[in-house]
């Protein structure tokens, strides 16, 4: 990634499907001035924390702040009883509740963008934690016997998931605080839908979802793949949004027209016409839909040039690694 952006001209970049912030780290890491975004609420904290945030950290008391179950809080048990064996023991199911609601009151210890980023800082933490004691780090389907049975493991890390919350909070913090840095620009962290974004970057960066040619799209739903991240992050309003039909508990479904194959070439036009005037890199993978065909005549509309960069990758537990014209990682850039 960095040998094709580092000889192209720009001073501010948009990364508009920002993820855990890896592109925009290293954006901010070439002194660019960074905008991230993500649409998950999980996402934008990660954002606010590390690319966002010059210099804040958590420090030692923070922690004991975060890990103590306090005389004077009145803690609510909302994981302990709606996600009763679904992903966590009913002791991590606790200590998620106490934990989330003592980073919400880490307004009564600091105030301003200190609070701000010391909050944002403790939910990325937590979120990294959660996602390291679960198997495939989803959270699709009720499936915490994958961690508790008795049984010759082929996948996974039985050592992480038996590690204690606590624990991996502590280990988890002392990285994140390491990849706090400040590049001297105002970089910012959004928490928008994509197309609500404003043109005027000099580069603009996507990684849309990637949509199979075949089957399901269900892997590119990271609103439902990661629901219950943003639930911890939404605490307070975590029961409203709750879709309770289904066995694993899940958020109420958002409509996205870029996990919709009927929708996403639209949604792919539209964006890129309005960021036009902005160098345009797309990362995606092959095979998908759009194809990269279409992807380059889309663009193609829009820029003088389109030149497509492409790898093999393999992904954990991916069938197709290896295979002829499976799992390519293209990365277009449209000047």
């Amino acid at each position: 990634m960095y040998g094709v952006l580092s000889p192209l001209r720009f001073d501010t970049a948009l990364d508009a499907f920002g993820g855990t912030g890896t592109v925009s780290f290293l954006l901010k890491k070439m002194g660019k001035r960074v905008t991230y975004n993500d649409y998950l609420r999980s996402n934008y904290f990660a954002g606010l924390a590390v690319i966002q945030n010059p210099s804040i950290r958590l420090e030692e008391d923070d922690f004991r702040f975060i890990m103590k179950r306090h005389t004077t809080i009145r803690y609510p048990t909302f994981i302990q009883d709606t996600f009763e064996g679904i992903y966590y023991t009913e002791s991590e199911d606790a200590w998620l509740d106490q934990v989330v609601t003592n980073i919400r009151y880490l307004s009564d210890v600091y105030v301003g963008p200190t609070l701000e980023y010391k909050r944002a800082l403790a939910y990325h933490v937590l979120n990294q934690s959660c996602l390291m004691k679960r198997p495939f780090n989803l959270f699709h389907r009720r499936n915490l016997y994958l961690r508790t049975a008795d049984v010759k493991r082929k996948f996974g890390n039985k050592t992480t998931w038996d590690t204690a919350f606590a624990d991996l909070f502590l280990r988890i913090a002392i990285e994140v605080n390491a990849a706090v840095f400040d590049n001297h620009r105002q970089n910012i962290s959004l928490n928008f839908d994509a197309m609500a974004l404003d043109a005027g970057h000099d580069l603009v960066y996507l990684d849309i979802p990637y949509l199979r040619v075949n089957g399901s799209d269900a892997a590119s739903d990271y609103h439902s793949l990661y629901h219950f991240l943003d639930g911890l992050c939404r605490y307070q309003e975590w029961p409203k949004i709750l879709d309770a039909n289904y066995a694993h508990k899940p958020l109420k479904r958002v409509s996205n027209p870029w996990n919709d194959k009927s929708q996403v070439h639209s949604a792919l036009e539209v964006f890129i016409q309005k960021h036009s005037k902005s160098t345009i890199v797309l990362s995606y993978r092959d095979p998908g839909v759009p194809s990269r065909q279409e992807i380059r005549e889309i663009m193609a509309q829009h820029k003088r040039t389109v030149c497509i960069h492409e790898r093999q990758h393999a992904y954990a537990l991916n069938r197709q690694n290896g295979k002829a014209g499976q799992n390519i990682e293209l990365l277009f850039v449209g000047i």
